[in-house]
């Protein structure tokens, strides 16, 4: 009993145990370590947040119709001027002279409806490019919130397995209590216990400070490559 008790202890050797339980905390608390870079981000959020691209999207849909229905003006200005022209061709030369100021005054219509158009075209299209322009890259945004969720998943994971690892330290040390009764080899078996505990958190603890670093170093060069794009 006692030696299969041993191998049983032997198994879960290169196992780390965590006593802690705040390992989800230390590794969030990594990204509140650089205030900088999450102001850079909430900052940036903030900006899409108040572009309201909801509202930028249901008066593009507006100024397409608007678009569209220039586009047709346009055309039929063109197909009346080309039917006045042909028109004034037609006209005797001693008519020509009175048909022609009506012809120019239809000419300098439509020239100035063309600018109306061209201006409202303008104006639209400065009105999306003044909030645009200077918007932050979204995709890059949401890269950074991706990558965070998927650090804070792993890091959840983590904690699902040292919850588990502790559970079977746990089962371990009930293991000893009832082999100290049974066996002189009792006190063997603790020190062993004892010892293989230390190990266990000291490598639970690198591996923490490890994932910790990784995760800091990835996120401050994720905000610094949005803030410099």
């Amino acid at each position: 009993m006692a030696d299969a008790s041993f191998d049983l202890l032997g198994e879960v050797a290169g196992i780390p145990v965590a006593q802690s339980t705040n390992i989800t905390n230390n590794a969030i608390d990594t990204v509140n370590g650089a205030p900088k870079e999450e102001d850079a981000f909430s900052a940036a959020v903030s900006v899409w947040r108040g572009i309201q691209l909801p509202v930028i999207q249901y008066d593009m849909d507006k100024q397409s119709i608007e678009l569209l229905e220039q586009q047709q003006q346009t055309s039929a200005g063109r197909k009346r001027l080309a039917e006045l022209t042909r028109e004034f061709k037609k006209v005797p030369d001693q008519e020509k002279m009175q048909q022609f100021k009506q012809l120019l005054k239809a000419y300098q219509a439509e020239i100035d409806a063309i600018t109306k158009r061209e201006k409202a075209t303008a104006q639209a299209f400065l009105s999306v490019y003044n909030v645009l322009g200077q918007a932050p890259d979204p995709a890059k945004l949401l890269q950074v919130a991706a990558d965070q969720t998927s650090q804070l998943d792993e890091i959840s994971t983590l904690e699902a397995e040292n919850l588990r690892l502790r559970e079977e330290n746990a089962s371990l040390n009930k293991q000893v209590t009832n082999l100290r009764s049974m066996s002189n080899n009792a006190t063997k078996l603790q020190q062993r216990l004892v010892r293989l505990e230390t190990k266990q958190e000291e490598t639970i603890q690198e591996r923490v400070r490890e994932k910790e670093q990784a995760f800091r170093e990835e996120w401050e060069e994720k905000i610094r490559t949005a803030k410099e794009t």
